[in-house]
């Protein structure tokens, strides 16, 4: 599977078309069993980016460090993305990732559960470990409960697949 992925990709990548890799990756998208988002447990810190590819299961991280991986090894600038997901229900922290293509970076959603003109970026990195909502460097860590409050417009974007979009 990745081999077909790789290889549908280098030939978009080979035309220098952003809409060509777009049709490349809905075709191979058509053909492949569809990926199941949102699995919570599926993985852990120990797994790698193919894990979701090869399982076909995974939560937002996975698929964004999988686009990395594949934007990469295809020789095409790619980074993490913590974004915050207005569209998202409930609303919540979310992962994407960005590749730059013919000098500009767009935002792509493996889950394609949140409108991508409505995220928020947080952060960017190489991968998650760049992008952590908490890194304990000592001691024991204990939670302490935070209330946070989003207003958001109820009528948000409609996601339109084919265009490209920067994220803010």
């Amino acid at each position: 599977m990745l081999w077909c992925t790789v290889g549908l990709a280098g030939t978009a990548l080979r035309t220098g078309s952003l809409v060509s890799l777009r049709q490349s990756s809905a075709r191979w998208t058509r053909r492949t069993p569809r990926l199941q988002s949102s699995v919570p447990g599926s993985t852990d810190a120990r797994d790698d980016a193919l894990h979701p590819l090869l399982t076909r299961t995974g939560v937002c991280r996975d698929y964004a460090h999988l686009g990395v991986a594949l934007c990469r090894a295809l020789g095409i600038p790619a980074r993490y993305a913590a974004v915050y997901a207005p569209g998202l229900s409930p609303m919540d922290f979310h992962a994407v990732f960005e590749a730059a293509i013919d000098g500009r970076w767009y935002v792509f959603d493996g889950t394609r559960l949140a409108p991508r003109r409505s995220l928020t970026r947080i952060a960017s990195g190489r991968d998650a470990a760049d992008t952590a909502f908490l890194t304990p460097l000592s001691a024991v860590v204990g939670s302490v409960q935070h209330d946070v409050t989003v207003t958001a417009d109820p009528d948000l974007p409609v996601d339109d697949r084919n265009a490209p979009v920067p994220l803010a």
